[in-house]
């Protein structure tokens, strides 16, 4: 991990440049000076110590660490990937205004380092139009992420293997059991099972979806059409019956 005092690299926003297109550079060139570059504020990325960040008051009440088992396992694992969000205060002070769930839970596991996104606090702002400029970044930060479908989460597992991993070290890498990594990977590689994982009206526990993962594996299209067309309480006598 990098010193908490080295390692830090800033990005201006005067160094963006559109990249040249040579099929269409008039095009190309109206863009670039069109793009409202100039006012976004240089970033300083740097890692820091997780108790080092002051938390800015948030819109999120009611987290409790205990509550988030997965994301707990995966930073006592792996550190925190993701960057933390935060704004420099006139006197100095570093305030994350994004990412609490990750440092407190870096907080908690020990982790020593985090990395993070600075900005410095725009000028001229009243404290109350400060707060309101930050709750909206928190409401923007948290409603517009896009998590990946079930069906996604399946399908890169099944590639994982498929390139060469261990279901172990999937497993650990993904902070789940070998079971689970098993079950998904075969999922993921069965186009019906992996529509029927995400689909709304799938009616099948994850195991019953395995099944019909094997299956298909086999080239069975019969036995998939048939497990696909029985209901789950009538899935285990369909499965026996083929």
């Amino acid at each position: 991990m990098p010193d908490t005092d080295t390692g830090t690299t800033s990005l201006d926003s005067r160094t963006v440049v559109a990249e040249p297109n040579t099929q269409n550079n008039a095009a190309t060139s109206a863009t670039s000076e069109t793009r409202p570059y100039t006012h976004m504020p240089a970033i300083e990325a740097k890692w820091m110590a997780p108790e080092s960040l002051v938390i800015d008051e948030n819109i999120r009440k009611s987290f409790r660490i205990e509550d988030h088992p997965v994301q707990v396992d995966s930073i006592t694992e792996h550190g925190v990937k993701d960057p933390i969000n935060a704004i420099r205060e006139p006197d100095g002070t570093v305030v994350a205004i994004d990412g609490q769930v990750r440092l407190l839970i870096a907080r908690a596991v020990g982790t020593p380092v985090v990395p993070v996104f600075i900005v410095d606090e725009p000028a001229g702002l009243s404290p109350a139009e400060r707060r309101i400029e930050r709750t909206l970044d928190q409401i923007n930060f948290n409603e517009r992420r896009i998590p990946l479908t079930k069906a996604d989460y399946a399908g890169g597992v099944a590639m994982m293997l498929d390139l060469g991993a261990s279901v172990t070290r999937v497993a650990k890498g993904l902070s789940t059991t070998r079971d689970k990594v098993k079950g998904y990977a075969t999922i993921g590689a069965s186009p019906t099972a992996a529509a029927l994982l995400d689909s709304k009206a799938n009616q099948f526990s994850f195991d019953q979806l395995t099944v019909i993962g094997r299956y298909e594996a086999l080239g069975d299209t019969e036995a998939v059409q048939r497990l696909d067309n029985c209901s789950r309480y009538s899935f285990a006598h369909a499965a026996a019956a083929i």
